[in-house]
């Protein structure tokens, strides 16, 4: 796990973080290591030996200089960073993930990236783009890139149901409006789904579960994006929504069951 902090003058520094893991997540003070411009803690260390101990490495400038920790997997930063191309760069480090194969947990198959700036969602997007430019499909890129929600469980406790399953969380379709949108004349259902807040000046409007004909209607008078990109985009969403569910909910019902063959 990469984990960036702020500068020694921010929010959060390189001392608070080594101060939460191993506080406040128990986390062993020989698995962490500090990466900075005055604390080299790696130097002379081989990350790719079998008996290394590190899992956790902070750091504040090494990932946007080049640095290279090609184990990771997982990518954390409380900065606020707003350059999409110095997003673009800390989601590569975690997309590498070498020596990786199929694994049978589905949570093992993905590499991890955690933001508290909203520049990760506009990289992400952006990354999205370039990957279908490349030839991948549509839908193909919603499989493969999956935002989750900020509110389903921490960090280092995922959030589970009392079955014991991961739950799974349903992001919102997210579009930014230069004015909050009249839904007065769509269903009460449509309307639920619909939520506007203010993010950093901007006016972002939110919606739950599959985004309909009617609602795109409405928010397309006061989106900014165009039309075309949004059509798109509202199709790998809904496509998504339907892949994370079974077959019954999807209004599909068995036709016909397979034979049963047994042995006397």
């Amino acid at each position: 796990m990469l984990l960036q902090a702020d500068n020694k003058n921010g929010k959060v520094t390189v001392e608070d973080i080594k101060k939460c893991l191993i506080e406040e997540n128990h986390i062993e003070e020989d698995q962490i290591a500090i990466a900075t411009g005055t604390q080299k803690d790696l130097e002379g260390i081989d990350l790719f030996q079998q008996d290394n101990k590190i899992c956790y490495v902070i750091t504040i400038q090494a990932l946007a200089e080049g640095w290279d920790c090609s184990m990771a997997y997982v990518f954390c930063s409380v900065r606020n960073v707003t350059s999409s191309k110095q997003t673009e760069q800390f989601l590569g480090r975690v997309l590498r993930m070498p020596y990786a194969k199929r694994r049978v947990i589905e949570e093992l198959n993905r590499a991890y990236a955690h933001s508290s700036s909203t520049g990760m969602a506009q990289a992400e997007a952006q990354l999205s783009d370039q990957l279908i430019e490349m030839g991948f499909e549509e839908l193909e890129v919603a499989t493969f890139l999956k935002q989750q929600d900020a509110n389903q469980g921490d960090l280092f406790n995922p959030n589970h149901s009392s079955t014991g399953q991961k739950k799974i969380a349903v992001v919102p379709f997210r579009l930014e409006v230069t004015e909050i949108p009249d839904t007065k004349h769509l269903t009460q259902d449509d309307q639920n789904k619909i939520t506007v807040s203010e993010v950093e000046g901007r006016k972002v409007v939110s919606i739950s579960g599959q985004v309909s004909e009617d609602i795109i209607k409405t928010i397309t008078k006061v989106s900014i994006d165009d039309k075309a990109k949004k059509k798109r985009n509202v199709y790998i969403h809904n496509n998504s929504i339907i892949a994370t569910q079974s077959p019954s909910a999807n209004g599909v019902s068995f036709t016909e069951l397979p034979r049963l063959a047994v042995v006397y």
